[in-house]
């Protein structure tokens, strides 16, 4: 067993049992040399669409696509242009790129109309009943042929929403609208395009728009303070008052000739508790004529408890008559302090060039 593992079985060892080795013939045989092959199966880019990419506008496209037909026809010897562009090749510039965004969007379709063959059943311009014009571009067809509508109102040209002119003319037209809504945007660009799906496209470009973003930007609102007892409690109507001037106000005595106006001034007493408004004619703003108006109000209207009003600085005025006239109103007031203190009534003023803790003043005077 040991020597069948070691030497192996016995006919190995027969004479001429082993041949000479023999290898195979290589006459008339050349190396060949291998190569890997890759097989690239990408389509071509799109040199439209690489063109238009370049620009964020429809007037910088069309003024460069005018300049180069014009490069072309005097390259083709044609009678040459020159000077700035005009209208009309503005206009054929727009054309060609319709053109071209329809023949790469809607090619079975415009073969099927050129051949007065019916569009497919899946198509989506099927509801448009789509047309070709003189210049084989596509529109819509509708039921407008006799209104009194331009050409291009009544049968507008057919984009595809995912084309890149679309969104240039979208942008076109909200910069045209100075920036309006989504309805005023597709308004404007109805006159012309009807772009498929073109809601959606303008909601997108103006939601992208920075300018539209400044506009709709959400401003700091002040948070109010809280409102005084005097405003929150019930009370007897006028127990708490605010009172201001509203004026000047020209009267007349009579209505003869060569008879001059002169200023008056109405004092508002104002309840702080049920905004309650009561008028007091007052001619001029001495301390005389206030304490007569006042005098008149609580003859009518009660005691008054408190009374609140600003202290005149905010009052001042650029014009010496104003600020001479509410200088003296300050003093007036001070003055009037006392002999409203001796009738049981506390006079209070709000802080210097704080108008609006005299809320209720103000509102009345411009209502």
């Amino acid at each position: 067993a040991l020597e069948l593992w070691w030497a192996g079985p016995p006919w190995l060892a027969w004479p001429g049992l082993h041949t000479t080795e023999s290898s195979p013939p290589t006459d008339g045989l050349e190396d060949q040399e291998s190569r890997a092959v890759v097989v690239d199966l990408a389509r071509p880019a799109n040199e439209d669409n690489d063109f238009l990419a370049r620009y964020s506008s429809t007037l910088k496209l069309l003024r460069v696509t005018a300049l180069r037909f014009r490069f072309f026809d005097h390259a083709r010897r044609n009678p040459k242009r020159t000077g700035f562009l005009s209208r009309d090749e503005l206009e054929a510039a727009r054309i060609r790129w319709v053109w071209i965004a329809q023949r790469e969007d809607f090619s079975e379709e415009i073969s099927r109309l050129e051949r007065d063959r019916p569009l497919p059943a899946r198509s989506p311009l099927l509801p448009l009943r789509p047309i070709l014009d003189e210049q084989r571009l596509l529109r819509v067809g509708g039921r407008l042929q006799n209104a009194l509508l331009p050409f291009a109102e009544k049968h507008p040209l057919i984009l595809q929403k995912s084309s890149r002119l679309s969104l240039l003319l979208v942008r076109e037209a909200h910069a045209t609208s100075l920036h309006g809504g989504p309805q005023l945007t597709r308004s404007l660009l109805l006159r012309r395009y009807w772009i498929l799906q073109a809601n959606s496209l303008v909601r997108s470009v103006i939601h992208a728009c920075v300018r539209c973003a400044r506009f709709r930007a959400t401003t700091a609102e002040q948070q109010m303070g809280q409102l005084p007892a005097e405003r929150t409690r019930p009370s007897r109507p006028f127990q708490s008052t605010g009172v201001d001037y509203a004026g000047p106000i020209p009267l007349r005595t009579w209505k003869g000739r060569g008879h001059k106006a002169v200023k008056g001034y109405i004092c508002l007493f104002i309840c702080l508790s049920s905004k309650a408004v009561h008028l007091e004619p007052v001619s001029d703003l001495s301390t005389v004529s206030f304490l007569a108006a006042f005098r008149r109000f609580t003859a009518r209207r009660g005691h008054c408890e408190l009374l609140l009003s600003d202290n005149g600085t905010n009052f001042r005025g650029a014009a010496q008559e104003l600020r001479s006239m509410f200088r003296a109103a300050s003093d007036f007031y001070k003055e009037c302090a006392t002999s409203l203190a001796n009738s049981g009534t506390k006079w209070s003023f709000i802080p210097p060039r704080a108008p609006h803790f005299g809320g209720l003043g103000g509102r009345r005077q411009s209502g």
